[in-house]
């Protein structure tokens, strides 16, 4: 047994010890956001030497964080199978005597990368293209744990509590988030709501909007941050002023604003997982997905499930779920509340929901001016507010 560790100590200790290690990253938004403990894991093995081949833009912000020694972008020639140009990557890439993938499908691209970069060590989920094989199955836990799994393969006394600390995600927009929930009177419990997502995992208008007229109609000293690209529901409810509408601000910021909420109540998504990693009592609903593998990981939380359908989600279900946890947490609030109309903030007078489009409105100019003069200096001209990308 004691030959068998030292035999494992060695070939991690030879690991550890590489030059120009290279990470294939994940693909999607919330797939960089799930796989942070593993990347911060690794940066601290590899201390600033770490080069992150990725495909989604999002990484420069969300992993903004890390020691990171450069990031190379990829896009795909066929995005239907997610094929990219091995040649022209590789080319880019550099050097590479450890090459780490997290991808959870084995593309022929990234083996033909694999083969060009021409790496003496591999790291891995699929045995029969990696020379360190990681044998843990990522689809039968988590995928944080799945994938953090990928740097135990490099250093096994790596605990992933060490490294699942909240995000610093959209930090350069705290101050705006702050400024925001000035508007919100003294009293009110703020709960973040996400229903969009990819269309199967989308929780439709009216769903939405039925569930806050309920929820609202027994707890009206609440306010709903209304997270996401659409706010298309606030049409049908008949509590607006209650409704803070997110839809046109960058993703950054709205994850600013649901770093300081009280809950949370969302589909499968980026925003789901930030609620997680920002200990947010929570309620997932789950349609297609298996919220064994995307859920919660680290938050107290309940589960809604579709069995395959969102259409299948039972909207006086998620009320009970989200009330459970919010008197389990001791959330749920007693005793009078101020009405909102009545509101003496140190901007505004008048409706919560009106002063929140003003104040959103001169955060969103602003952000538009200072992109205006970044890319007057760099000679384009683009569009920047908004979120652009499937949550």
């Amino acid at each position: 047994m004691t030959e068998q560790v030292s035999s494992v100590e060695k070939v991690q200790l030879v690991l550890r010890r590489s030059s120009c290690p290279v990470i294939f990253g994940v693909h999607g938004i919330g797939d960089h956001l799930l796989s942070l403990p593993a990347m911060r894991a690794m940066c601290q093995l590899f201390h600033g030497k770490l080069t992150v081949v990725c495909f989604d833009s999002y990484a420069l912000s969300i992993w903004d964080e890390l020691d990171i020694n450069r990031l190379v972008h990829y896009t795909y020639t066929d995005e239907t199978v997610w094929e990219f140009d091995a040649n022209e990557l590789a080319g880019r890439v550099g050097p590479c005597d450890l090459f780490i993938s997290m991808f959870t499908c084995q593309l022929e691209s990234i083996t033909r990368l694999m083969t060009l970069l021409k790496p003496r060590s591999s790291i891995g989920f699929f045995p029969d293209h990696y020379t360190h094989p990681c044998t843990t199955d990522w689809r039968a836990a988590n995928y944080v744990d799945g994938v953090f799994a990928i740097s135990q393969v490099i250093d096994c006394d790596l605990r992933l509590e060490q490294f699942a600390y909240p995000p610093r995600f959209g930090f350069e927009y705290a101050s705006d988030a702050c400024e925001l929930f000035k508007i919100i009177p003294s009293g009110y419990k703020v709960l973040a709501l996400h229903g969009d997502s990819k269309l199967d995992k989308t929780w439709t208008s009216d769903q939405v909007a039925s569930f806050v007229n309920i929820f609202l109609s027994r707890h009206q000293d609440f306010v709903i941050l209304a997270l996401g690209q659409s706010g298309s529901f606030i049409d049908s409810v008949y509590y607006k002023d209650h409704i803070l509408p997110c839809h046109a601000l960058p993703l950054a910021l709205q994850f600013q604003l649901l770093q300081r909420s009280d809950a949370f109540v969302g589909v499968d998504s980026c925003m789901l997982h930030g609620a997680d990693f920002y200990r947010l009592p929570s309620v997932g609903l789950f349609g297609p997905t298996d919220s064994k593998v995307w859920g919660f990981r680290l938050s107290p939380h309940r589960y809604i499930e579709g069995c395959g359908s969102m259409d299948n989600i039972r909207i006086n279900a998620v009320v009970a779920a989200l009330e459970d946890i919010l008197c389990q947490q001791k959330i749920i609030c007693s005793g009078p509340v101020p009405p909102l109309l009545q509101i003496q903030g140190p901007y505004y007078q008048g409706k919560t929901g009106e002063a929140w489009g003003i104040q959103t409105g001169r955060i969103l100019e602003k952000i538009d001016k200072q992109y205006a003069i970044q890319d007057e200096s760099n000679g384009v001209n683009e569009e920047h507010s908004g979120c652009q990308q499937v949550f």
